[in-house]
């Protein structure tokens, strides 16, 4: 299949769908996209999002897992092939994270 990338903010757009997509929702506050690559040198996104956790964290891994899943299937779908690999912050961790 060819490989159709997406741009930053198409994939940040499709991180919100994901999100807003399962069950259980998941509000991101805020996205930030990358390019990187994988351990085999392929194409990949780092996907860095402020998520407000839940609560109740007893199926927050979870739920994450499903988040990835989602946004990797929401990719494939779109025809972008790259691996999404996702960092996690709180809203205080993305305030105060190193942007570099």
């Amino acid at each position: 299949m060819a490989n159709a990338e997406l741009a930053y903010d198409d994939v940040k757009q499709l991180v919100l769908e994901s999100a807003g997509s399962l069950k259980d929702k998941v509000f991101v506050r805020d996205a930030d996209v990358r390019e990187t690559v994988t351990s085999e040198d392929e194409p990949a996104l780092l996907i860095r999002l402020a998520v407000a956790r839940p609560e109740n964290r007893k199926d927050w891994v979870v739920t994450r897992l499903r988040l990835s899943q989602a946004i990797r299937d929401h990719l494939l779908e779109k025809g972008d092939d790259r691996y999404p690999f996702l960092v996690i912050f709180s809203p205080e961790e993305w305030a105060a994270r190193d942007n570099a």
